[in-house]
């Protein structure tokens, strides 16, 4: 710990005493701001931490499979745990935590993301991840799901993303730029099964959106109508449509 030459040091130190600076004015500083370099290098540490299992005081329970964290962490990082950790919920005092319904993947994803804000979202878990992100109420996560689900829209799932982004809680410009997609591209999209299958109530309020890109009535009318043929039992909602 090198105790000896710490002292010898702090000793010099004051045989030197207050050193004059020209100025006594408190208004002559200079401000050192090296938050991000500092909490990079903090969290870097932090996950080293992780990796090895060091210091860490709570394990997440998924599929039997545990995963090694910090509460502190979680509690910064994480507004779910935030809430368990600090409103005195029994968890709080808990080694180990059981995550239900999700996977571990999931799970270890948003995890690694917390510590190191680092997420990789791909066409095969951004639905796994955004239900995650969701959950743990890491809203920023959500927002960014949204944004990938922006750059794969198709007629063939605009709505099924509107609606998965809809239950996801997804507002905003990513909210309404899957709507300005739908209405520009309603003629493909109307003939899609996706479109067949929706709801009486969503296919009522898309029908009689004024923003439609169509060159016609005429293609509102025939969407109309193959909506209703999809299912016998739609035949008694054909006035709710016109």
């Amino acid at each position: 710990m090198h105790t000896s030459n710490n002292s010898e040091r702090l000793e010099k130190c004051d045989r030197i005493g207050r050193i004059p600076l020209c100025t006594d004015d408190d208004y002559d500083f200079q401000k050192v701001d090296i938050l991000d370099e500092m909490y990079k290098k903090s969290y870097t540490i932090f996950n080293e931490l992780r990796s090895k299992c060091q210091l860490c005081d709570v394990a997440l329970v998924v599929e039997n499979r545990k995963l090694s964290a910090h509460k502190v962490i979680l509690a910064a990082t994480i507004p779910y745990f935030r809430g368990m950790f600090t409103l005195d919920l029994m968890e709080a005092n808990m080694k180990e935590i059981a995550i239900e319904d999700m996977n571990y993947e999931t799970v270890d994803a948003l995890l690694s993301f917390a510590y190191t804000g680092e997420l990789r979202i791909s066409t095969s878990n951004v639905q796994s991840i955004m239900m995650g992100a969701n959950f743990f109420q890491m809203l920023e996560v959500v927002q960014y799901c949204g944004t990938f689900l922006l750059t794969r829209l198709h007629p063939s799932n605009a709505l099924s993303i509107r609606e998965f982004c809809k239950m996801m809680c997804v507002e905003g410009s990513i909210a309404e730029k899957i709507n300005d997609y739908i209405q520009k591209h309603f003629s493909a999209i109307s003939k899609d099964d996706d479109f067949k299958k929706l709801p009486l109530e969503d296919t009522v309020e898309l029908l009689k959106n004024d923003n439609l890109y169509v060159d016609s009535e005429e293609q509102i009318f025939v969407a109309a109508m193959e909506w209703l043929r999809f299912e016998e039992s739609r035949h008694d909602d054909a006035e709710k449509l016109v």
